[in-house]
């Protein structure tokens, strides 16, 4: 966009010029050169509607891009919630799992003990 809107003003600087040249032929010069000045007139219209048009069409784009910009933002901030969720969840499971663990071994040495009380109990029996 940048490199059109550069050629139009180039295009536009050009045919400014020329009608400048081609007004200072007219008042020195007969009507015979009154149908080129028009046509560079109507040139100038052209690239100055193609200009403005350029122009618009750019600062929409760049509306759009920085719509989406912030939009991919906030789904990347959404992500890093869910991930920060999930990894504290993660760790809940893993603390729980651990206490789980810890309960099983001293049930079982629980159970241990109890066998060993009842084998000696049955012995003095």
């Amino acid at each position: 966009k940048t490199e059109e809107l550069e050629a139009v003003q180039k295009e536009l600087y050009s045919a400014k010029l020329t009608v400048k040249v081609l007004e200072e032929k007219v008042q020195s010069m007969t009507k015979e050169w009154e149908p080129e000045l028009a046509e560079a007139e109507k040139c100038v219209r052209l690239a100055d509607r193609r200009t403005d048009d350029v122009q618009k069409d750019g600062s929409a784009a760049r509306d759009n891009l920085l719509v989406q910009l912030a939009d991919a933002e906030r789904s990347i901030e959404d992500c890093r919630n869910k991930l920060r969720d999930t990894n504290n969840k993660f760790n809940t499971l893993s603390i729980n799992y651990n206490d789980s663990q810890r309960a099983l071994e001293m049930a079982r040495l629980a159970k241990e003990q109890l066998a060993q009380s009842l084998a000696q109990h049955r012995q003095l029996i």
